[in-house]
């Protein structure tokens, strides 16, 4: 970026006089990004052989404090300056206004718009702008770039100028596209949950009428997979396990694409050796866990020949969301790296291993035991596992043998 770390001051004979860092910036954080902090620092060690600065002076206005929506975009600077109302009360301070330094709106691709976005003369420059991120303005100029650690992203087309670096997982989708072209409720973040569109955890209370209330950060994809796994107590202490786990959950709902023989995906951060990468608990740092609208009504049709053939939509997708859960286990992660990538393949696999079907299986048998048309319906798909030696998981976790 060629931006000035230190300024030397010479003396006639070419040693240093004095040294001092040029301006610089440190991020002012709580749970979130609140502003930065700008001031200008004595460069220790560089003052000859000593040191002799007693005190540090605090200057207000340095300070500034980001106001963001709920997507993490800045709207609004201002500064720890307060500035006194004192001209409508002779003289005697009535109130203090903020001292906003800049202000902007964004388009939903992040765009800023014109004749909506200023700065105060003279005042330093706030870095970041949509999402939160950092913008790269001697790029392309002022807000046309920014940089979202993995890939710099370009607002004007809405796209990102790199390839995803998980683009064989998610081979229907562009890989160029920006949040599944829905920036008004997802964000790209890094967090360690199940995730809301604010990059926060999402939580969720039960009232005792069985009602369900989730946080103001859910999203309609998260909240259709939730209240499908609540639906049983297996299903809910599933969702759970996703939610404590230190794996960053990234949930959506695919309702134009249908793969064959797979009614859900679990796909990993990956590293630059093309391996998953894991957090300390060996389950993956970060997954986006994407089902497919359109293969779960297939598999659910009369004659289908699947094991979801007959049942209600809330229960193949409660089951679908309760077996990708078991794909971030260690032992399974382990397993899933030595079969192929569909549904056909993992049932192959032995059923005294797989945590995944018979995680399946435990969710729908009890959706079943409160749902007893369910039951009927759901005989032959039901078959699949029993033929197959699926018989679920024992109170430990572990496949019924």
């Amino acid at each position: 970026m060629e931006n000035r770390i230190a300024k030397h001051v010479y003396s006639s004979n070419n040693t240093i006089k004095k040294s001092h860092l040029s301006r610089f910036t440190i991020g002012r954080h709580g749970s979130v990004r609140l502003g930065v902090l700008n001031r200008k620092v004595p460069l220790l060690g560089s003052q000859n052989d000593t040191y002799s600065q007693a005190s540090w002076t605090n200057t207000i206005g340095e300070k500034s404090y980001e106001i963001s929506n709920h997507l993490g975009n800045v709207l609004s600077v201002i500064s720890d300056k307060p500035i006194p109302d004192n001209l409508s009360n002779g003289g005697t301070v009535a109130y203090y206004l903020a001292d906003i330094r800049q202000s902007s709106d964004y388009s939903p691709f992040g765009v800023t718009l014109k004749g909506r976005d200023f700065g105060l003369v003279g005042a330093e420059d706030n870095r970041y702008g949509f999402n939160s991120m950092e913008k790269d303005d001697e790029l392309k100029g002022s807000g046309n770039s920014y940089d979202f650690g993995a890939r710099m992203y370009d607002p004007r087309v809405g796209r990102w100028l790199s390839i995803d670096p998980l683009a064989l997982k998610y081979a229907p989708l562009s890989s160029y596209a920006f949040t599944l072209n829905n920036p008004n409720i997802f964000i790209d973040s890094d967090g360690k949950e199940v995730i809301g569109f604010d990059g926060q955890k999402v939580t969720y209370e039960k009232g005792k009428d069985g009602t369900i209330t989730w946080s103001k950060n859910a999203s309609d994809d998260i909240i259709e997979v939730g209240n499908a796994m609540l639906s049983t107590e297996f299903g809910e202490a599933s969702f759970n396990k996703w939610n404590n786990s230190k794996t960053k959950i990234t949930i959506v709902i695919d309702k134009e694409t249908q793969p064959i023989d797979k009614m859900a995906d679990t796909d990993p951060e990956m590293g630059g050796n093309g391996m998953p990468i894991l957090n300390e608990d060996d389950q993956y740092k970060s997954a986006k866990v994407t089902f497919y609208k359109k293969t779960i009504d297939s598999d659910r049709q009369e004659g289908s020949g699947k094991r979801m053939e007959g049942a209600s939509f809330e229960e193949a997708l409660g089951a679908a969301a309760t077996h990708e859960v078991y794909h971030n286990d260690p032992d399974q992660i382990f397993l899933d790296q030595q079969s192929s990538d569909n549904e056909e393949n993992e049932l192959q696999q032995k059923p005294n291993k797989n945590l995944p079907i018979n995680a399946e299986v435990n969710f729908r048998k009890e959706y079943q035991e409160k749902n007893p048309t369910d039951k009927k319906a759901c005989e032959k798909g039901m078959k699949i596992y029993e033929d197959r030696g699926y018989k679920g998981l024992n109170e430990k976790g572990k496949p019924i043998k």
